[in-house]
């Protein structure tokens, strides 16, 4: 016996984007923020989004553009964030232990690797332009520092710093080396990508996150390896 599937009408860009923009708000006005179980269909509903509108832009976009370069990246970059936020909900999951003390070295072990896994979804969601997603993975009282500012402290500091005074329009971070050691992470890598003016950005970094009790980071500080004025 067949089964014969409706046809649906094919979607133009535009109703694609509308359609995907009425989920997250769904999603994000039905999930707990707290939840990473919830957390990951949100950022699965919200990487959606990010990519399709990405793709979209960059039809727009000369072959080969740096601008059309950045929103693939972007793309690229919503998805990855997908996987990291499936990553740290698995992590998250309780695990029957027998001997308490193969327990608690497995524990380090975990807990080390997940300060890895979300310094990495971190960057994975800047390139996003997830603001909301990034926000979810810092304390309330995070403070920021990078040269040029002053540190940016809280919520509203680090969403005001991504929203208006970045002087980045877009692009992406490669991570060459993330090392976690108890509540530290050290990163290093680059980054490529336009700067709000047009010009193009490329640049090799460090930065220092520090987790709180909670398993968010509460401390970030950004260095550039850059020559003296």
């Amino acid at each position: 016996m067949s089964t014969t599937h409706p046809q649906h009408p094919a979607l133009d860009g535009p109703s694609r984007l509308w359609l995907l923009d009425g989920l997250v708000e769904a999603v994000r006005a039905a999930g707990d923020r707290a939840d990473p179980l919830a957390e990951t269909v949100l950022c699965l509903a919200e990487s959606a989004a990010i990519a399709a509108a990405a793709v979209e832009k960059a039809h727009s976009e000369t072959p080969g553009s740096s601008a059309r370069r950045a929103e693939l990246a972007r793309s690229l970059a919503a998805a990855r964030a997908a996987v990291v936020c499936a990553t740290y909900a698995l992590a998250e999951e309780p695990r029957p232990r027998t001997d308490w003390s193969k327990a608690m070295a497995v524990t380090e072990t975990e807990r080390v690797t997940d300060g890895a896994a979300l310094a990495r979804a971190v960057y994975d969601r800047v390139d996003a332009d997830d603001v909301d997603g990034l926000l979810a993975l810092f304390t309330e009282d995070c403070v920021y520092t990078r040269p040029g500012y002053d540190p940016w402290v809280g919520h509203a500091g680090l969403a005001t710093f991504y929203r208006e005074a970045r002087s980045i329009r877009s692009g992406a971070h490669t991570l060459t080396t993330v090392l976690a050691t108890g509540r530290d992470v050290a990163v290093h890598g680059e980054f490529h990508g336009l700067l709000r003016t047009g010009d193009e950005v490329h640049l090799r970094f460090a930065e220092f996150l520090e987790l709180a009790a909670d398993g968010r980071f509460a401390r970030r500080i950004t260095y550039y390896f850059a020559p003296l004025a």
